[in-house]
């Protein structure tokens, strides 16, 4: 998913094409690595537990969002006791990286 359809689950609940999608799907990374990635050029290889490479992630968009706002529009709180706001806030890395 990349920035614009990211933004659009969040405030709309739809895709850019206009597809309802409730929750965005990210891939969070750490901020040492995001700021290493160059928007177009890069390439991520997607790899499994055991470092099989599932997919190749081609970089269009790197950017840190605000997770807070996030959890209160995807989650409809910022509350840590509920799970998903834990993670989010707490355990996910800070960064994302959207294709298209």
């Amino acid at each position: 998913m990349n920035r614009a359809d990211y933004e659009g689950v969040c405030h709309e609940m739809k895709l850019n094409s206009g597809v309802i999608w409730p929750i965005p799907i990210m891939l969070d990374v750490p901020e040492g690595f995001a700021k290493s990635l160059k928007p177009g050029s890069s390439k991520v290889a997607l790899r499994d537990s055991e470092g099989v490479m599932l997919a190749v992630l081609y970089v269009e968009d790197v950017w840190e969002p605000d997770r807070k706002a996030e959890a209160q529009a995807v989650l409809g709180t910022t509350s840590t006791v509920h799970p998903g706001v834990d993670y989010l806030l707490n355990k996910g890395h800070g960064w994302h990286v959207g294709d298209a």
